[in-house]
Formats: structure tokens, C-alpha cells, sequence
């Protein structure tokens, strides 16, 4: 069976689904979709944290998502992106 390739929103490069982060527009904000089953657009970013702090302070989510974001809906991403991460180190 393929593997199943994304593209990240921020470096453009191509990677398999599984190593990467969906985040899914729901109503006016965005959700780090963990399990892969939140219904609504998305996109993918790579795992690397040089990628999300781009994506974070160039505010890339309002082009890719064609609508424009609170600093607040950014500020609560990058938390969730934090706590994420400590996972991974522990």
C-alpha cells in the first residue's frame, strides 16, 4: 500500500501524512487535528519547529485559509503546539 504524500503550507515540501500536523479550519478558528477525523479544510505543516514559528509569525494559516486570524487564534495555536512537543520530549 502507498503512503500518502502532503505538502507542507509553509516550505512547500512533500512529505507522508503521518509525520506532519493537520490543522483544520473550524468556524472562525483553527484546531490541531490530532487523530486526522476533524471535518472542515485543512492543511499540513511539517513536524520541524522552524516551519510552525514561520507559519506562526508570518500568519501563512490566512493565506492558505482565505480568511484573516487574531493574533489571540495564533497566540492559542502556538500553545497547543508547545504542549505538543513536550509530549515528544518526555
Amino acid at each position: 500500500m502507498k503512503d500518502v504524500v502532503r505538502m507542507c503550507c509553509v516550505c512547500r515540501k512533500k512529505q507522508v501524512k503521518s509525520l506532519m500536523i493537520r490543522i483544520v479550519k473550524q468556524n472562525n478558528s483553527m484546531e490541531i487535528d490530532n487523530n486526522k477525523h476533524l471535518t472542515g479544510k485543512a492543511c499540513y505543516v511539517c513536524k520541524d519547529k522552524n516551519c510552525v514559528d514561520i507559519m506562526i509569525n508570518k500568519k501563512v494559516l490566512n493565506r492558505t485559509f482565505k480568511q484573516n486570524y487574531s493574533c489571540e487564534i495564533y497566540d492559542k495555536l502556538r500553545e497547543e503546539l508547545l504542549d505538543i512537543w513536550q509530549l515528544f520530549k518526555d
